[in-house]
C-alpha cells in the first residue's frame, strides 16, 4: 500500500492512533492494577494485624506463670502464634513473633538472627523503618519475591514478646496479574485487529470516491464530457461528487458555447471580408462600373469589421479581470436622462417617440457610469430597430420592490419575442431578423451582473418587447 495516498495516510494514522490507544490502555491498566493490588493487599494485612492484635492479647493473659528460659519461652510463643485466625484473607497472610532480644520466634525454638525468611523480613523492616514503637506497613524484595509486611509492637505482656509481625508473598499477585495482562493482551489484540480492519473499510469508503472523481476529472481535463458520475458516499464527499457534475455540465455548455461562438464569429467576419476582397478585385481588374460605389462599400464594410471587433474585445475584456470597474457614486436619474437626450435625436429621425417617466429627482447608486451608459443604450438601440412608434422608458422605486432597489423599465411597441428568441436573447451572437452582431445585449448582461444586478426579457402585456433591470442602490 502506498503510504502517499489518501487511503494509505489514513490507515497509517488510524494504525498509529490505535497502537497508542492501545499502549496507553495496557500501561494505564497495569499501574491501576498494580495499585488496586497492593492497597489491597496491604488493607487485608492491616485487618490481620488487627485481629492477631487482639488475639494475642487475650492468649499472652492465659498464662499465669512467666517462661524462666528461651525453649519455654519459644514453646509458648509457638502456642499463641497457632492460635492466629491466618484464614481471615484470600492472601494467604503469616505472622511470626519477635522477642525482647529481636530474635524471631518460631519452630518451637529461638534463634538469633540469622538469613531465614522470617529474620530477613524482621531486619528489613527494622533496617527501612527505624526500631521505634509503632506500627510499620512496607514493600520489599528478598530474593527477587515481593513481600508485604506489617510489624506491630506487642500489647503489654508476660512472656518477653516486643512485636508481632504480618507478611505476605505477592507472588499469587504477580502470577494473578500476569494471568490478567495475557487476558488483556488477547484482548488488546483481538480489538487492535477489528479497529484495523475498520480502519481498512473506512479508508477505502473514502479513497474510492476520491478516485473515481480523479478519473472523471482527468477525462474533463480531455474535454469528455461523459455522463454525470452516480456515486454512494457520505455528506461531504457526496457535495463534492455532486459539484463535480455540475462543473462537468458547465464545462460541457461553456465548451459547446466556445465552439458556437467561434462558428458565429468567423461567420460575421467572412461575410465582410469576402465582400472587400470582391470589391476590391474588381477595382484591381477594373470590372467595377461605379468605383465610388464600390470605395464606400469598402469602407462601410471595413467600419462594420472595426464595430465588431471592438465589441468583441470589449466582451472579452468584461468576463475578465483586466477591464477595471470604477465604482463611484453615480447619479443615475441624469445619467438616463442623458442617454434619453443623446438617443432621441436617432430615434426621431426614424420617427420613434422615446419617453421618459423618472418620478425622483435624484437617485444615486454605485457603479461605473461608463459601463452603465453602454450597457443602457445597447437596449435603447436594440428596442428601436423592432418598435414602430414609441419606446418607453421608467424609473422605479415601488414600496413592492427588494429594499434599496431601483427598478427600469425599456419597452417598445414592435412584435415583441419569440418563443426561441426569449431563451437566447442574451447569447452571444444570437441575433433577431433585424440584429446586427448578436453581441449587444450579451455585453449589457455582463454590465448588469457586474453591478449585481439583474436583466429580465420578456413580453409585455400590450405587446412588443419588455426589458426589466433591478440594481441596487443606496
Amino acid at each position: 500500500m502506498r503510504t502517499k495516498t489518501i487511503k494509505g495516510k489514513i490507515f497509517n494514522l488510524n494504525l498509529v492512533t490505535i497502537m497508542i490507544s492501545l499502549l496507553l490502555v495496557a500501561v494505564v491498566f497495569n499501574v491501576t492494577i498494580n495499585f488496586y493490588f497492593n492497597n489491597q493487599v496491604m488493607s487485608q494485612l492491616s485487618s490481620v494485624a488487627s485481629i492477631t492484635e487482639d488475639t494475642f492479647s487475650k492468649q499472652a493473659d492465659t498464662f499465669d506463670v512467666v517462661p524462666n528460659d528461651n525453649q519455654s519461652l519459644a514453646k509458648t510463643s509457638h502456642r499463641i502464634e497457632n492460635s492466629f485466625d491466618k484464614n481471615l484473607s484470600v492472601i494467604n497472610a503469616q505472622s511470626f513473633l519477635v522477642d525482647d532480644k529481636l530474635n524471631v520466634v518460631q519452630s518451637g525454638k529461638s534463634i538469633s538472627p540469622i538469613q531465614t525468611l522470617e529474620s530477613t523480613i524482621f531486619n528489613t523492616l527494622i533496617r527501612l523503618t527505624g526500631d521505634n514503637q509503632s506500627e510499620k506497613k512496607i514493600y520489599m524484595n528478598i530474593d527477587h519475591i515481593k513481600y508485604a509486611a506489617i510489624l506491630i509492637p506487642a500489647p503489654p505482656n508476660k512472656i518477653y514478646i516486643n512485636y508481632i509481625v504480618i507478611y505476605t508473598s505477592l507472588e499469587q499477585i504477580k502470577a494473578l496479574q500476569k494471568m490478567i495482562n495475557f487476558i488483556l493482551l488477547i484482548i488488546l489484540l483481538v480489538t487492535a485487529l477489528i479497529s484495523i480492519g475498520i480502519s481498512t473499510s473506512i479508508s477505502k469508503r473514502i479513497s474510492q470516491p476520491l478516485s473515481s472523481l480523479s478519473q472523471h476529472i482527468r477525462s474533463l481535463s480531455e474535454r469528455k464530457f461523459i455522463s454525470n458520475i452516480n456515486l454512494s458516499a457520505d455528506n461531504e464527499i457526496q457535495e463534492l461528487v455532486d459539484n463535480v457534475n455540475k462543473m462537468s455540465e458547465r464545462l460541457e455548455i461553456y465548451d459547446q458555447a466556445q465552439k458556437i461562438f467561434l462558428q458565429n464569429a468567423s461567420h460575421e467576419f467572412r461575410t465582410p471580408l469576402m465582400i472587400i476582397q470582391s470589391y476590391a478585385e474588381g477595382l484591381k481588374h477594373e470590372v467595377v462600373e461605379d468605383r465610388n460605389a464600390a470605395t464606400e462599400i469598402i469602407i462601410d464594410e471595413t467600419k462594420r469589421l472595426c464595430a465588431l471587433v471592438e465589441d468583441l474585445l470589449y466582451l472579452s475584456r468584461l468576463d475578465t479581470d483586466e477591464e477595471i470597474y470604477r465604482f463611484e457614486s453615480v447619479d443615475f436619474s441624469g445619467l438616463i436622462q442623458n442617454i434619453i437626450e443623446r438617443m432621441r435625436v436617432l430615434t426621431e429621425k426614424e420617427n420613434i417617440e422615446l419617453s421618459l417617466l423618472i418620478p425622483y429627482a435624484e437617485i444615486s447608486l454605485s457603479g461605473d457610469e461608463e459601463k452603465l451608459t453602454r450597457a443602457i443604450t445597447n437596449i435603447i438601440s436594440n428596442c428601436k430597430r423592432y418598435a414602430q412608434s414609441k419606446i418607453s422608458v421608467q424609473v422605479n422605486l415601488s414600496k413592492k420592490l427588494p429594499n434599496n432597489q431601483l427598478l427600469l423599465t425599456i419597452a417598445d411597441d414592435g412584435p415583441g419575442f419569440e418563443s426561441e428568441d426569449l431563451a437566447n436573447v442574451f447569447t452571444r451572437f444570437y441575433k433577431g431578423k433585424k440584429g446586427k452582431f448578436g453581441l449587444g445585449l450579451a455585453i449589457t448582461k455582463t454590465i448588469i451582473l457586474k453591478h449585481n444586478g439583474t436583466i429580465v426579457a420578456k413580453n409585455g402585456t400590450d405587446g412588443g418587447a419588455l426589458f426589466e433591470i433591478h440594481l441596487p442602490i443606496y
